[in-house]
């Protein structure tokens, strides 16, 4: 039979038996080679580990003593005692610390070195603690006394004037259960040597140690490693000093029987593999040729797919050039349409101008997810947002400006929500965030750290704007897709008639935690414009207090939200935030400025600032924030000023402004320091907490900082525009 006749499985079987035999030759003689090679090296590691793990069993055996016997040194008890030469008080005081220490022996001796107790066996006392008149501190030696060996810690009691009375020494010895637990870790058999004594985890230890410890020569041979290799074991001798400076020997001894049926094992296992590849690569070549005609049934079957629209077609094909080509194009193809297809999609579903969700792809969504949250009885929440006298921006500035301002609260809400939220814009300045397994309280939050961010950050060109946002939420408020959207538009128009620049959560016809006098007082008093401009005044004459009032009175929103207050309560929090300071207005420059500490009559006119803003806002429609300005710098203790009220005497208002203007001060840098971390403006507050700031209310901060991200993001906005990135 001539070649081209042969059935191509065969053309393809007969070459692969010969190289599958030539490489499995070759594979086999590498493998045992390397086999042998990391055998080696797993060897030399073992010997490593095991030294490194004795080492550091001996070390712990030291540092183990070493805090018990300071802790019995600095005990006035003990102290006590000693200068009494009372023997009975110390056995009773050093019983118990025995067995909670878990200490062999302890003995006391007086400033003579005469002994006061023995408790335990009694312990040799090693010739340089005697020699050093018993004032060696916190030093561990190796002692041994007849047949024992052990590891001694010592260290003088000394009274207040450093007079030393005593001595105290704990011991614990080193035996064969000490050697044996070391057994247990390291899976080697140990024996310790120490001024020619033995102690071992068995007999065959204590007996291979003496066998080898007179070789030295030996020892030294074995490139410096302090090993000796010997059938059965190897033997590593390995050294362990105390603090104090002497050292032992303790001989590992490393079975090499258990390496040689390793390595016995290893081989006929490399043997039986090499066969059963060998097997198996000659029952691959007899599929190879059958698997040839397989890709093209597989690209006709997957180009119909295509065809009825299943985009998502891939061929993996590794084999003949040509099928491996033609695999190649129709993924190309495949690739191709399915990005053009999401292209498509993607453009149906985007505004072109923010880049966010389009109102088709809100309503789609916001249908998916009402009945994920009605299936599974989650909590599902909606955000609506309007852009405040968005008219007035396009008239003013003209649409350009306009749609820099649309794009620039896109931009904002993306970096306000997680990845499982929802933004879209869904109409002219109309923007929609759908929040998933989110309650409306949650989802305040969001819409807070938004609204703030967009207040207080100005638009190049622009300046600031502000929005008003209006939350609903399923189940509380609506159950369907009509009705959600329709209570959220609710709660953000009701903002808008309240003053703009406001978030409210809907609450049917009431709307949450407000009544009409609280209205009328919104209405009339809130002059969002002129309330920030005075805080900025205020913050630009302190150089070290940038935005200073406005993150107080963010702060302070958050912790009203915290502690359950209502609405109108917490704008009145955010207004006294803004103006807390105004009377700084009054201070001298130089005072507000000074790099050093300030002279008493310095700090007498800071004092003044909280009874000058009282005075300046006395004539406004801002009463029910006036007494929360006047008294955030009194202190629960009563050491605050200017009035020193302590405890219930201090409005609620004032206690909640106080704990948000010491935070916001701790994590700014000041004439005097740099600001904290976070981390330690936490710590000072619980320092304070019940002492000088109300506890609930500080609680309530740490909650904040500890569950989300809106005490860090208010930072973080603030570090940037304090310190903006290069462009």
């Amino acid at each position: 039979m001539k070649y081209k006749q042969i059935d191509i499985r065969k053309k393809m079987l007969i070459p692969i038996i010969l190289i599958s035999l030539a490489g499995g030759l070759l594979t086999l003689l590498l493998t045992l080679y390397l086999t042998e090679k990391r055998a080696d090296e797993g060897l030399d590691k073992e010997l490593e580990q095991t030294k490194y793990a004795i080492q550091e069993e001996f070390k712990q055996a030291e540092y183990h003593l070493i805090p018990e016997i300071t802790i019995l040194s600095t005990n006035p008890s003990v102290k006590e005692a000693i200068v009494n030469n009372d023997k009975e008080s110390l056995k009773r005081i050093t019983d118990p610390m025995k067995a909670t220490f878990s200490t062999d022996s302890i003995k006391i001796l007086d400033k003579k070195g005469e002994k006061l107790i023995d408790l335990g066996p009694a312990m040799p006392i090693h010739r340089l603690i005697a020699e050093s008149g018993f004032r060696l501190t916190q030093v561990a030696l190796f002692t041994r006394d007849n047949n024992a060996l052990w590891i001694t810690a010592t260290v003088p009691v000394r009274l207040q004037n450093n007079q030393v009375i005593g001595t105290i020494l704990v011991a614990n010895r080193i035996d064969s259960n000490f050697l044996s637990e070391i057994k247990k870790k390291t899976g080697v058999e140990v024996a310790f040597e120490y001024g020619n004594l033995f102690i071992g985890s068995s007999p065959e230890a204590i007996s291979t140690a003496l066998k080898y410890c007179y070789k030295e020569e030996d020892f030294e041979r074995s490139a410096g490693k302090g090993i000796i290799y010997g059938a059965p074991y190897i033997v590593d001798r390995i050294e362990v000093k105390t603090n104090g400076g002497n050292r032992a020997y303790v001989y590992a001894l490393i079975s090499t029987l258990d390496s040689a049926k390793a390595k016995k094992g290893n081989t006929s296992t490399i043997l039986s593999v090499s066969l059963a590849m060998l097997l198996v690569l000659v029952i691959a070549a007899y599929f190879v040729g059958q698997s040839i005609s397989k890709p093209l049934t597989v690209m006709s079957r997957r180009a119909r797919m295509i065809a009825e629209g299943s985009y998502k077609q891939r061929i993996n094909y590794s084999g003949i050039q040509e099928i491996d080509d033609l695999a190649t194009s129709f993924n190309i193809m495949s690739e191709a349409l399915e990005e053009n297809r999401l292209k498509l999609e993607e453009k149906a579903y985007t505004d072109s101008l923010t880049g966010l969700f389009n109102h088709r792809y809100f309503h789609d969504s916001l249908s998916s997810e009402i009945n994920r949250a009605n299936r599974y009885q989650h909590p599902l929440s909606l955000i609506a947002i309007d852009i405040d006298d968005f008219k007035r921006i396009n008239d003013n500035f003209g649409h350009k400006n306009g749609d820099n301002a649309l794009k620039s609260l896109a931009e904002r809400l993306r970096d306000s929500i997680r990845i499982t939220d929802i933004a879209c814009r869904v109409g002219g300045e109309e923007f929609a965030i759908i929040l998933p397994e989110t309650t409306a309280y949650q989802a305040l939050t969001v819409a807070e750290r938004l609204r703030l961010d967009m207040s207080s950050r100005p638009i190049e060109e622009i300046g600031r704007i502000t929005i008003s946002l209006g939350i609903a939420a399923i189940p509380d408020h609506a159950t369907d897709k009509d009705s959600l959207i329709e209570a959220a538009d609710i709660a953000m128009y009701q903002a808008k008639r309240r003053g703009k620049n406001l978030t409210l959560i809907y609450n049917g016809d009431i709307l949450h935690g407000q009544d009409r006098g609280e209205d009328r007082f919104i209405e009339e008093a809130y002059y969002i414009d002129t309330l920030h401009a005075l805080a900025a005044a205020v913050d630009a004459k302190d150089q070290y207090t940038h935005s200073h009032s406005e993150h107080v009175a963010a702060f302070a929103g958050l912790i009203g939200h915290e502690l359950g207050l209502p609405q109108a309560q917490i704008e009145h929090l955010r207004i006294a935030g803004l103006l807390h300071d105004v009377g700084k207005i009054g201070i001298p420059d130089h005072i507000l400025n000074k790099p050093g500490p300030l002279t008493e009559d310095e700090f007498a006119e800071i004092r003044l600032h909280p009874i000058f803003s009282e005075r300046i806002l006395a004539r406004t429609k801002l009463e029910p924030v006036l007494q929360a300005i006047l008294y955030h710098h009194e202190r629960m203790d009563g050491s605050g000023y200017p009035y020193g009220l302590k405890e219930d005497e201090i409005p609620l208002n004032a206690r909640v402004l106080a704990v948000a203007d010491s935070f916001e001060a701790m994590i700014s840098d000041r004439p005097y320091r740099k600001a904290l971390s976070i981390e330690k403006a936490v710590r000072e507050l619980e320092q304070d907490s019940g002492v000088k700031l109300d506890e609930a209310i500080v609680n309530a901060l740490i909650r904040i900082i500890e569950r989300d991200e809106s005490v860090r993001d208010i930072i973080a906005k603030r570090n940037n525009r304090i310190n903006p990135r290069p462009a």
